[in-house]
């Protein structure tokens, strides 16, 4: 327990960090973009996404879970997964540049073609900057993970700032800078995983290629539809209501989307110990305890950005954007049960069964799109927004239901806080500033 408080601190300390430096950037982007131009460069990255998530076949979960479970096979397990996601990233790239040529106006409508040829370009950068991070992820290296991420950051704020203030190229700058900035991340955690696995074999294992598949077979279906779940609200918005909508949205649920830093935070700790771990019993404890803290967390951090929602999109984003009031505060109540869900995610998945996650999004994904096709021509932006937290919380429901028959535990064990909870807070909380004190000390 305290390795992971430890590593926990340390990796929300540094995301919360990467979070404010990527908030900047959202917010230069649509201050100098304005609500259509912001549309065009989020649906340009949409382009992006959606072509990874179509072809990735998993290699993401996969790298994390084999990476950590199978030490003593890790430099064939890096040299099979290289040539996996070296094959897959040419295979998104090409999808991403046959659906702007092709496909645009059925996936896309009302969104210019060069956007959306440009954010094909992001899709190599994107795939090996994630495939080397996860290698750490398994290699449990949560300081270069951390540092990694802060450095990102920093050059994605300073390429996005120098891209939106090009006179009238300003959306094509922000594309071409998303694209550099995950490109130059990617040759940074290409360095480090080569230092830490310094010998990666390319001799065919069937037994350990077909292991990799299998597994990564099974999390892609999950992923897949996890991707849909959150992203078609957008893809919706935009065949409804166009690119401005999608512009004023995205400030929606960028902002809520920056309380999942606390489950993201918890889940990718989480997901490499539950992978390596071999007692059961502190599988049992463990989750339940990491579950009941991002509630404890997440809920009155999602009250506090509810009530204020008005004034901090205005001084924020300008008065252009503050139709996104009201999404925002309904998307804050999907953002809390899909926290929980993430953590539980990420348990089914380390203790073997990522196939169950796929489940469990297929009825999400259900209730998601059939929401957004009856709301979104009614209510708008709200009605893609109260879709997106329904389907937050089918997502929640079905996962605990799965969760208590693999570990046995209730959902009372799951969702209420305890004593002992507060007590190990505390103590932890004093455990930091004992330490914190210690720091700031003058060397005797």
């Amino acid at each position: 327990m305290p390795q992971f408080v430890k590593h926990t601190g340390i990796t929300i300390t540094t995301t919360i960090l990467g979070r404010i430096f990527g908030l900047l950037a959202a917010i230069l982007a649509a201050r100098f973009l304005g609500p259509k131009g912001n549309g065009y460069y989020t649906l340009a990255i949409l382009l992006a996404s959606t072509s990874i998530a179509l072809t990735n076949f998993g290699v993401t979960t996969t790298t994390i879970y084999h990476i950590a479970k199978e030490r003593h096979l890790r430099s064939e397990v890096m040299g099979h997964l290289f040539v996996l996601n070296s094959a897959v990233a040419v295979v998104a790239t090409a999808a991403g540049l046959i659906i702007a040529l092709y496909f645009h106006n059925l996936l896309f409508p009302h969104t210019p073609r060069e956007y959306l040829i440009l954010g094909s370009l992001i899709i190599p950068g994107i795939f090996t900057y994630r495939f080397f991070q996860n290698v750490l992820l398994g290699l449990q290296d949560f300081e270069k993970y951390n540092l990694g991420q802060i450095i990102f950051s920093a050059i994605h704020l300073l390429l996005i700032g120098i891209g939106v203030v090009i006179p009238k190229q300003k959306i094509v700058g922000a594309i071409v800078a998303e694209a550099t900035s995950w490109a130059l991340g990617a040759v940074m955690f290409i360095y480090w995983s080569k230092s830490a696995i310094p010998r990666w074999s390319f001799h065919l294992n069937r037994s350990l290629a077909k292991r990799l598949f299998t597994y990564g077979l099974q999390s892609y279906l999950g992923n897949l539809l996890a991707f849909f779940n959150s992203r078609s609200d957008v893809f919706l918005l935009n065949f409804f209501q166009g690119a401005g909508a999608v512009g004023i949205y995205s400030v929606a649920v960028g902002l809520a989307e920056r309380l999942w830093i606390i489950s993201q935070t918890a889940s990718t700790v989480l997901f490499p110990r539950v992978s390596s771990s071999t007692d059961p019993k502190w599988q049992k404890r463990f989750t339940p305890l990491i579950t009941r803290t991002v509630l404890v967390l997440v809920l009155p951090i999602a009250l506090v950005i509810g009530v204020f929602a008005k004034p901090l999109i205005i001084v924020l984003y300008s008065t252009k954007f503050v139709s996104a009031v009201l999404p925002l505060q309904i998307l804050l109540f999907g953002i809390v049960s899909f926290s929980l869900s993430r953590v539980l995610a990420h348990d089914i998945a380390g203790r073997g069964y990522p196939l169950l996650n796929s489940y469990t999004s297929a009825i999400s994904l259900v209730v998601n799109i059939s929401l957004n096709l009856l709301l979104i021509p009614r209510w708008g932006m709200a009605g893609a927004a109260f879709a997106a937290a329904a389907s937050y919380t089918s997502l929640l429901i079905s996962k605990l239901v799965i969760y208590q028959r693999l570990s046995g535990n209730s959902w009372k064990e799951v969702l209420l806080s305890k004593k002992e909870d507060w007590a190990l807070y505390a103590k932890t909380l004093k455990a930091i500033w004992a330490k914190t004190r210690r720091i700031g000390k003058p060397i005797p």
